[in-house]
């Protein structure tokens, strides 16, 4: 019996290192989503529709239109566009500042509220990862 306590040793050890490998295999994989989640977030998002949970759909025009621009060091600003007298749209400047984070599972922390976005070719949906009931969902196009 002891002649294989060496056999036993060694494959119990070979056992713990692929165990090892595939915990960092895993590990790199999930870091990776992660980012591209993230990298997904980041840029700039105009405000074109509310959609109602009772299935109405609000366009949105220049006089109430906005712009989120998420940055990759987790701020963000909010731009306000109206338009003037010639109807055209004109910036009125960045209205409000927060900061946002990637919690993970495409869950993320924007100034303070929680978040699941919901991407769909060049279109964010914001959803509420709260458990709060919402009466409406902002949809994004990429800019």
């Amino acid at each position: 019996m002891n002649r294989f306590k060496p056999v036993y040793h060694l494959l119990t050890m070979r056992k713990y290192c692929l165990l090892l490998a595939f915990a960092i295999i895993f590990t790199a994989c999930n870091k990776g989503n992660e980012s591209t989640e993230q990298e997904n977030l980041v840029g700039k998002w105009k405000l074109v529709e509310i959609l109602e949970h009772n299935g109405v759909v609000n366009k949105i025009e220049c006089f109430n239109g906005v712009v989120l621009h998420f940055k990759v060091d987790g701020t963000f600003d909010v731009e306000h566009f109206e338009s003037d007298e010639a109807n055209n749209c004109i910036s009125m400047g960045i209205i409000d500042e927060g900061s946002w984070k990637n919690l993970g599972n495409n869950v993320y922390n924007i100034d303070g509220d929680k978040i699941i976005p919901k991407f769909e070719q060049n279109k964010l949906i914001m959803l509420s990862a709260n458990g709060d009931e919402t009466t409406s969902n902002g949809v994004f196009e990429r800019q």
